[in-house]
């Protein structure tokens, strides 16, 4: 249950290190279990079954996706972090993760403009 570990370990981080700051930090993880993308994504379907009985506010797409994002760098994948703002209402934002340029475990949505992304593109 390494995800809802770093769901709760990354909910705590965050309200103390700036976002740039533990993006960074999760990149430099010495912790390293090779799995494909498949078992990854096994072990965040599990992961988040279990978050759903959370209390409201710590189920967010931003926890979501900084779990994905750190889960998927210990496997060895190459995983952007990614954050936008609705084209519509930039009162709305949503955060994911991407793998070779594809939302990893989430429809794509074409609608949120994109404001961060980590790493940044070269």
């Amino acid at each position: 249950m390494r995800y809802v570990a770093l769901r709760i370990e990354l909910a705590h981080r965050y309200r103390s290190d700036p976002l740039d700051a533990l993006l960074t930090s999760l990149d430099g993880s010495s912790r390293r279990v090779p799995a494909t993308r498949e078992d990854v994504a096994e072990a965040i379907r599990l992961g988040e079954r279990v978050a759903r009985h959370w209390p409201v506010g710590s189920d967010t797409c931003l926890f979501r996706a900084l779990a994905r994002y750190a889960l998927l760098h210990e496997a060895g994948h190459a995983p952007r972090f990614v954050m936008g703002i609705d084209e519509d209402d930039v009162a709305k934002g949503h955060a994911w993760v991407e793998l070779a340029g594809v939302p990893f475990l989430e429809p794509r949505s074409p609608r949120f403009r994109r404001t961060l992304e980590h790493p940044p593109r070269a």
